[in-house]
């Protein structure tokens, strides 16, 4: 649920004849996405507003709802006589309105030109009636209905649908280059792979064995994610990191980055020793700590989705992040409990996931809570100052 960024209350969705909306009945804001605003108003209003947002290195005091980054406050003319600041989100391509702003600009700002339509023929209406049903045959022969558009957009996509790997579709652009993100998979790939070429000494030696944890000081704790059991188990988590660890860095910043994958695969190998204390079983991987970044990112971006390829039956499904994160956690409970009450142990981390994910969430509502706190300070902050 989207928050006000003025008083907190839950905004709520309007859908319009020109698109959706989202109002707070509590002050009267609300946040529109510049796609809709396009509809309401001239090209070169949208265009001064977004040259602004660009050039503008002021921060507002709000946050946006989406993202909850703080927008920039830009001074944008709406008309020949009126000039108006309003908050806008880059990022999430988000227009901020204070209570009735929105409606004053709608009042004087220039409209866009409407073109004129012309009656088609009835061979061109023929034709086009042929497309539009051609088109919902391709749809329903993908299985996208009800679910957006679940193809890849690029070729390499579904060669990762083909090996079981989700395809990311409908995050945020990526603002700055994910340079930890690029390095950890780069650090990884290099342990890995000299310690395939000496198996016998540098994978057992450097890796978290929960019977032995306070080897080398305790570093295994952290050793132990640069290393992999094989090619496989090498590729697909640096898949997920890859994919995934971009938006996250971008929207923490390189050090909480580089923090939260930390203590999610602290946190990962502490639980797996809490539920194996005696196990000399070496455990290597970096999926403790991808699952933290899987967690936040999932509840971050919960507008983003995964489609992932039916492979029996060719058919693509599109699931939002969330929905997907769900299922994940619910097969580690699942899989945590089996080997718990089994006299054998699986050669997949359950619990080293379980503790990562926690992290992760933990992470993501602590900020959550950090920043409703923060703002509500603001807010009454500027109360006080009216």
């Amino acid at each position: 649920m989207l928050a006000c960024p003025n008083c907190q209350a839950h905004l709520q969705r309007t859908n319009t004849a020109h698109g959706i909306f989202f109002d707070c009945d509590r002050c009267g804001g609300r946040t529109v996405g510049i796609g809709v605003l396009r509809k309401l108003f001239a090209p070169d209003v949208l265009n001064r507003l977004w040259q602004a947002a660009r050039e503008n290195p002021q921060e507002s005091q709000l946050r946006c709802p989406h993202c909850t980054k703080r927008m920039k406050a830009v001074l944008v003319q709406y008309s020949p006589e009126n000039k108006i600041e309003l908050d806008v989100c880059q990022t999430c391509t988000q227009v901020w309105f204070d209570p009735n702003e929105f409606a004053a600009i709608l009042k004087e700002a220039p409209k866009p030109e409407e073109k004129p339509q012309e009656e088609l023929s009835p061979e061109a209406k023929a034709i086009l009636a042929e497309h539009q049903v051609a088109q919902l045959e391709k749809t329903a022969a993908r299985g996208e209905s009800g679910f957006g558009d679940a193809q890849p957009e690029e070729g390499w996509q579904y060669i990762a649908g083909i090996f079981g790997l989700p395809v990311e579709k409908g995050a945020p652009t990526v603002q700055n280059a994910p340079l930890v993100t690029w390095s950890l998979a780069a650090f990884c790939v290099t342990a890995s792979l000299l310690a395939f070429g000496a198996w016998t000494a540098g994978i057992p030696e450097w890796s978290f064995i929960p019977a032995e944890w306070s080897r080398h000081l305790g570093t295994t704790l952290v050793s132990s994610f640069f290393l992999h059991g094989g090619i496989w188990h090498l590729a697909s988590n640096m898949y997920f990191l890859m994919i995934f660890g971009d938006n996250v860095e971008d929207q923490l910043g390189k050090l909480k980055f580089v923090l939260l994958i930390l203590a999610a695969t602290i946190a990962g190998n502490v639980l797996h020793w809490a539920s194996h204390p005696a196990s000399t079983i070496p455990c290597v991987g970096a999926s403790g700590g991808i699952a933290g970044v899987l967690a936040y990112y999932a509840l971050a971006f919960p507008g983003a989705k995964v489609s992932l390829l039916m492979r029996y039956v060719y058919t693509w499904i599109c699931i939002p992040v969330p929905v997907a994160l769900l299922i994940f956690l619910s097969i580690q409970i699942f899989g945590a409990y089996i080997e718990k009450n089994s006299n054998h142990s699986s050669s997949i981390g359950w619990w080293a996931h379980l503790g990562g994910l926690l992290v992760g969430g933990s992470w993501f509502f602590g900020e959550w809570i950090y920043r409703k706190l923060d703002t509500g300070t603001e807010y009454r902050t500027v109360e006080k100052g009216k």
